[in-house]
């Protein structure tokens, strides 16, 4: 597996990262046809409240764009999976006797941030033509393969876990099966375009 942040990669997604986070942060406001385009677009999705939830701040980064709402879904899903990630070694740190248990989840949810960063990569690198629906296709097993990881993690998780570790561990990997599923939606949908 390559390095999560290869050289190559590391000044796009800081640059995507600081542009996010700066429409966020300065609160810029959006028009009442960006934040429809989210509503409605959300609405495609399974998971629609949280869609909406998680995707409205980017309005105006999203700009009505059917790529820009593919790449803004895929950049918070691997947010929150990087996010996920830190907690799950911080609790296999802090709970010795899990440790084992968290194991299998650990490596599912970094195998899922590692497929996230290789579909943010490659929908950067696009070029419309002959080999789209290749690109497209990548992308689609990337980000399949979050939600497969994500539900190995709780299927193969052990019984001797405790159930305080199972019910987080539980929200924290459904969290991110739900917004890997809503960023394929968003994929798929662009793919069409």
């Amino acid at each position: 597996m390559n390095s999560l942040f290869s050289s190559s990669s590391s000044p796009f997604l800081l640059s995507l990262l600081i542009l996010i986070l700066f429409g966020t942060f300065v609160g810029v406001s959006c028009s009442p046809l960006e934040s429809a385009y989210i509503v409605e677009s959300c609405k495609r999705t399974l998971y629609s409240d949280v869609c909406i939830q998680s995707l409205s701040q980017y309005a105006t980064t999203i700009k009505g764009n059917p790529r820009n709402l593919a790449i803004t879904a895929l950049v918070f899903t691997f947010n929150t999976s990087r996010s996920t990630l830190v907690k799950l070694r911080d609790m296999s740190q802090n709970r010795p006797g899990e440790s084992r248990s968290l194991d299998v989840c650990l490596k599912e949810v970094s195998d899922g941030v590692y497929n996230l960063q290789r579909s943010i990569k490659r929908i950067q690198e696009f070029k419309i033509g002959v080999e789209f629906r290749k690109q497209m296709s990548d992308i689609e097993t990337w980000v399949s393969a979050v939600i497969t990881d994500d539900n190995t993690c709780m299927r193969d998780f052990p019984p001797a876990a405790s159930i305080e570790t199972k019910v987080l561990v539980r929200k924290l990997v459904v969290r991110i099966a739900h917004l890997a599923s809503i960023a394929l939606t968003f994929v798929n949908q662009y793919a069409l375009h």
